[in-house]
């Protein structure tokens, strides 16, 4: 499994879920009650995250490791928890 297919598996469960899904220049995005989550690949060397915390500023989160990634993904479209897991 490559991060472009954790990607791809995070936006698939997502609109299975019922959540909007958009695609910006860098990746896609999901929308989940008024919160947004985009992810960037980076090729075979990580996936990051991108949020706006509640003060509105730009958060990214760079995963390196492709079961914390899949968790993170999960995470926001089950719970709404940006980044709960390590």
């Amino acid at each position: 499994m490559t991060y472009q297919d954790i990607s791809d598996a995070i936006v698939a469960i997502a609109q299975d879920e019922d959540l909007n899904t958009t695609v910006a220049p860098a990746g896609p995005v999901i929308h989940r009650d008024g919160l947004n989550m985009g992810i960037v690949v980076s090729g075979d060397y990580d996936i990051s995250f991108y949020f706006k915390d509640s003060d509105g500023k730009l958060c990214i989160r760079r995963i390196t490791d492709l079961d914390k990634a899949l968790a993170v993904g999960l995470d926001f479209i089950y719970e709404g928890a940006f980044f709960k897991t390590p």
